[in-house]
Order: C-alpha cells, then sequence, then structure tokens
C-alpha cells in the first residue's frame, strides 16, 4: 500500500526526525570553536585546520529518494530522471555534493556539504524533502526480498523488533536508517536514526472509506461500508465515511430480475463464466446482443449459499446472487474483462483466496468477510462495498503482504445497476 500509506506515514515522521537530527548534528559545529575561531599559530607549532564538512546518508532511494535540499537561501532539486546525481551546484563559499552507493534495492544518496561557516545562514535552514510518491509496495518488496538474503545494507536491514536491535535476528521489520556526520578539525560527529517498519501487513491501494488504522496502509478509493470496517482480532479501522446507499441497494434489488435467469444449485469448479454469453450456458458464444455497453446482467438463484471456487472470468456483465456467495481459491479474469458480483447476503472470501484478479463486489443486504489467509498473504484487485460492515484478516496472523489494489478500469467503466453506486463510493471517500 504510491508506497503504502502506512510507508508514508512512517516517511513523514522521518522527514521531521531527519530535521530534527541534521539540526542536532550541526549545533556540534557551534560547539567546537576552535574550528571556526582560527587565529595563525606559531610557527613552531603548525596546525592544519580543516574546514567543516557534514555528509548525511540518507534512506534507501527505493523507498524514498530525496527530492530537494534547501541550504545557504537557496533551493535545489535532485534529479528525476537520468542517472543522477543531483543537480547541485556550488553556492558562493560552500560547495553541496551527491552521491549514489549501491546499485540494488540498498541503494542511497549521500549528502555531503562542504565550506560552510559558523556565521553562514546555510546552516540555520537546512532541509532535505523526500518524494514519498515513489514508495510502492512492489518496490518496498523488491528491498525486503534483498535483505532477506542476509544482504543488510548501510541504510536498511531487517530486524526482530521495532526498536531495530540486529540481535537476536529477526525479519518482521525493515530498519530505514539515516546516519549524520559533522567533521570539524580532525573529530567526528554523528548521529542516527532509526524508522521501522513492519514487513508483514495489511497494503490497500484504491477505493478505501478508512482514513486511519495503526499497522494498515490505506489509501482512498477500494472499500466503502455502510456501518463499519472492522479486522479480525479486535480491532476497528476509525475514522471512516459511511456511505448512505440504501436507494441505491433498493433500485438494485428492484431490477436485478430484469436480467438472464439462471436456476442452479451449484456451480462447478474451474468453470469459465462467459459475462456475455447469449444463452443460459456459462460458457455460451456472445452475439452482438449480448454485448451491450454496460455489460450482461445475470439474476442467479436456486441455492441459499453459491460457492465460486477457481473461477474464471471473461467479457462485461453483472451477476446478481439471491443468497449468500462464498468466494473460494482465486478469481482469474482475462484481459479487459468486466467484472461485479452482488449478493443480498454475505459474501465471503475462503481462508484459501490467495488471488482476486478484478471485479466490483458488493453486498446489497449484509457484509464482505475477509478471512485469515492460509497461506498467509494474499493479492486483491477490485472495490468492495457492503451495506452493512468489511472484516479485514488478522495481521498478526499474516507473514507475508496482504493487499487490495483499486480495480480502476471497473471504476471507469461500471457494469449494469453499479455506475451510480459506484459514483457515490467514489465521491464518499475522495
Amino acid at each position: 500500500m504510491n508506497f503504502l500509506q502506512h510507508i508514508i506515514d512512517r516517511s513523514r515522521r522521518a522527514k521531521r526526525l531527519l530535521i530534527e537530527l541534521v539540526v542536532m548534528v550541526v549545533v556540534a559545529i557551534g560547539l567546537t570553536q576552535s574550528a571556526f575561531a582560527y587565529a595563525p599559530p606559531p610557527a613552531s607549532n603548525i596546525l592544519l585546520i580543516l574546514p567543516p564538512e557534514l555528509v548525511v546518508n540518507l534512506p534507501p532511494l527505493s523507498i524514498l529518494p530525496p527530492k530537494q535540499i534547501k541550504f545557504g537561501g537557496q533551493t535545489y532539486s535532485f534529479a528525476t530522471s537520468g542517472n543522477w546525481p543531483a543537480d547541485i551546484p556550488s553556492q558562493n563559499s560552500y560547495q553541496i555534493t551527491s552521491t549514489k552507493i549501491g546499485s540494488d534495492a540498498r541503494a542511497y544518496y549521500q549528502v555531503i556539504i562542504r565550506g560552510f561557516k559558523k556565521a553562514g545562514s546555510g546552516v540555520k535552514d537546512f532541509r532535505i524533502t523526500f518524494d514519498d510518491s515513489q514508495a510502492t509496495k512492489d518496490k518496498f518488496n523488491q528491498l525486503i526480498s534483498v535483505l532477506s538474503g542476509g544482504n543488510s545494507g548501510d541504510t536498511s536491514f531487517l530486524a526482530a523488533s521495532s526498536n531495530c536491535a540486529t540481535s537476536p535476528p529477526g525479519k518482521a521489520y525493515v530498519c530505514l536508517k539515516t546516519t549524520s556526520y559533522v567533521f570539524v578539525s580532525g573529530k567526528k560527529y554523528s548521529q542516527a536514526l532509526t524508522q521501522a517498519i513492519p514487513a508483514t501487513g495489511i497494503f490497500i491501494e484504491g477505493n478505501v472509506t478508512a482514513k486511519s488504522l495503526n499497522n494498515f496502509s490505506i489509501f482512498p478509493n477500494s472499500i466503502a461500508v455502510g456501518q463499519a470496517v472492522d479486522v479480525s482480532g479486535g480491532l476497528k479501522v476509525i475514522g471512516y465515511t459511511p456511505i448512505s446507499a440504501q436507494p441505491l441497494f433498493d433500485m438494485i434489488n428492484a431490477k436485478k430480475g430484469t436480467g438472464t435467469s439462471y436456476v442452479t444449485s451449484g456451480i462447478a469448479a474451474d468453470a469459465q463464466w462467459n459475462l456475455n454469453s447469449s444463452t443460459q450456458a456459462l460458457d455460451g458464444p456472445s452475439t452482438s446482443f449480448s454485448l451491450p455497453p454496460e455489460g450482461k446482467l445475470w439474476n442467479v438463484s436456486g441455492a441459499s449459499t453459491f460457492t465460486l471456487d477457481h473461477l474464471t472470468f471473461q467479457g462485461s456483465g453483472t451477476l446478481v446472487f439471491e443468497g449468500d456467495v462464498n468466494i473460494k481459491n482465486s478469481v482469474a479474469c482475462l484481459a479487459n474483462t468486466r467484472l461485479a458480483i452482488v449478493a443480498t447476503g454475505t459474501i465471503t472470501f475462503d481462508s484459501t483466496v490467495d488471488t482476486v484478479a478484478c471485479g466490483a463486489y458488493v453486498s446489497t443486504g449484509a457484509d464482505i468477510k475477509f478471512a485469515n489467509p492460509s497461506k498467509k498473504h494474499a493479492s486483491y484487485a477490485g472495490i468492495f462495498i457492503a451495506k452493512n460492515n468489511i472484516t479485514l484478516p488478522n495481521p498478526t496472523l499474516l507473514d507475508g503482504l496482504f493487499s487490495i489494489n483499486y480495480d480502476k478500469n471497473y471504476a471507469q467503466n461500471p457494469t449494469v445497476l453499479l455506475k451510480e453506486l459506484i459514483k457515490l463510493a467514489i465521491s464518499t471517500n475522495s
């Protein structure tokens, strides 16, 4: 979970702490009078007086690339393309340089500032900003993969606890380390800052009403509820904006019967469903009449609970189930599929689900529940809307990422019955 909101929130805290860190280190310059109050030494006592130098090793650029440096009243931007380093020219009596160290996900930038003076304004208004929009789940996974091989970086490593202690060893947290050094007349002053990010958790991109939940990363626009977002284990998401969609749920329930009726006591596992089938057969052929822009509407009945076990979908359409829906193993979607699954009862994603490739999932009368995945990680792409509550897995039982990515293709082109509901969900959460 853009890098996950969790990482973005922590990176923002890291920015503030980095400013405090640099200020504390630069204070060392002020405490070292001899570095700045220079008088020519006697000929019999020649000393080498070195100019002050500030060195900052930044966090991994794959997670938190630097954006700008402010120093001496000037702002310098890092290059946004090419091979870098930053486009930072010499200014007045000081010089700023940056060097990329390393080549994989652990690579970081070292910024060096030389030639400033105690009385100079540069020390007082020193700032470094970061481009947290570059922080993504994939980049975070790449860093974890490299570090998991026992390849700790200078500014990143894995740890067993959030205090980033290196003993005992562990892989529960990714620790980002920022180190600053001040060199004054041959003396070295240093300060280090570490920030711990859980290596496991729930990362949700896209449409979510939830605004705040500790250890979760949630972006606007992929889950919408009428009542509450809960987490297995007793946690609850706070600060979300419930949607008031009862009239739209009533409209869906009133119009669902206008579609193709499909009565069944059960749907075979591993089947492929052509949403634009011109017949009542799930794998029937398509015709120009079964391919309306908003997709075909199916009204499925004949059981109290419908199990969708490892189904593959193609085409565009809305499936309305009269009852509960239990989804098992995975949901596969061929290219350009626009799928909507609507249930009058509860939609449950079974513990066996590890991949959902596309779709909108709507409970017009009850809840949506994500079971704790048996593989302890899962990847979802979709939009999830419940009249009542949505329950997420317990993050403490995960050993990998549980991600919910936004189905942008569906959001831009909703299928039959759901256009107004999707518009309401997105506008409420934007």
